[in-house]
């Protein structure tokens, strides 16, 4: 009887493992359906080559195992870590050519923000903060529409429909990040305003179950406050996001001004990389949590 019912155990724990790479597949397939999904992948590759090529260049030499030379097995020669770092920049360049393919209808998008913005300050009954959030946020997608723009320029030259030799593409480009800086920096004011204020409710919300006995001594009571502390931590991982993109967007600047340093470079790739991964995190985590 005992071996039987592990010979159970052990298909039931099969059957478990089988359901749930099941749902990760799936989580997967959902995940690369999404624009945001693909975009969000692109963006981790595009900013781990950025660093990648901050490390290397780095390195003044790079030793590797030469397997032509037949007449000396296991030599060494030297490996000049320019041919490493171009493959590694083709590669970043090549996803974010992708990733702004990937954004031809945002600026759709960006205008029924605009006319929401417009129809909440045609809006009498509301408080003066709403109506400062709501002119934030039409200013916010009118600087993102003009940052597609000149992205989406980019992207024209690089796929050679226009003349790749022009300064069309490097004026494109310069404009782009200016106007990414500030939407990013609107982006990220709106954001820690909202922050602050659902800091405030949570706080409030504390502050009454905790001089509140009955609540206190309610099991349901605790349950609905532990409940709000996720959301609460998923708001400060956004907030967080946007402050390295904010930090992403203000090294790229400085690059496209024609000031580029090997720390600007570094803030770059390091920001961004850390704002790709919490980005593909939280698309990861609605994809997932919907199947």
């Amino acid at each position: 009887m005992e071996a039987a019912s592990d010979k159970q155990l052990g298909r039931d724990a099969r059957a478990e493992r089988m359901q749930r790479a099941k749902k990760v597949l799936d989580a997967l397939v959902v995940f690369f359906k999404r624009n945001d999904g693909r975009d969000k992948a692109f963006r981790v590759v595009q900013y781990s080559s950025l660093l990648t090529m901050w490390a290397l260049s780095l390195t003044k030499t790079v030793r590797s195992r030469d397997v032509h030379m037949k007449a000396h097995v296991g030599a060494t020669t030297p490996l000049n870590p320019l041919v490493a770092h171009a493959f590694v920049g083709k590669l970043g360049r090549a996803m974010s050519t992708s990733r702004k393919a990937l954004k031809l209808v945002r600026m759709l998008e960006d205008i029924q923000a605009i006319f929401r913005g417009c129809g909440v300050l045609r809006s009498l009954n509301i408080s003066p903060k709403i109506r400062a959030l709501a002119l934030l946020r039409i200013f916010s997608a009118g600087f993102e529409i003009v940052y597609y723009f000149f992205d989406h320029t980019v992207w024209v030259v690089r796929n050679g429909l226009h003349e790749p030799r022009s300064a069309l593409g490097s004026r494109a480009s310069s404009m782009s990040s200016i106007f990414w800086l500030l939407n990013a920096v609107l982006d990220a004011t709106i954001e820690t305003i909202e922050f602050d204020d659902a800091r405030r409710q949570f706080v409030h919300d504390a502050k009454s179950k905790k001089t509140d006995g009955d609540a206190a001594s309610n099991g349901h009571a605790n349950h609905g406050h532990s409940a709000v502390r996720p959301r609460h931590f998923e708001k400060m991982l956004s907030l967080v996001k946007i402050w390295l993109d904010v930090l992403t967007a203000s090294a790229e600047t400085v690059d496209a001004l024609d000031y580029p340093s090997k720390a600007c470079a570094f803030v770059e790739a390091s920001a961004g990389l850390g704002a790709s991964v919490l980005g593909l995190r939280s698309v990861w985590r609605n994809v997932f949590n919907d199947l």
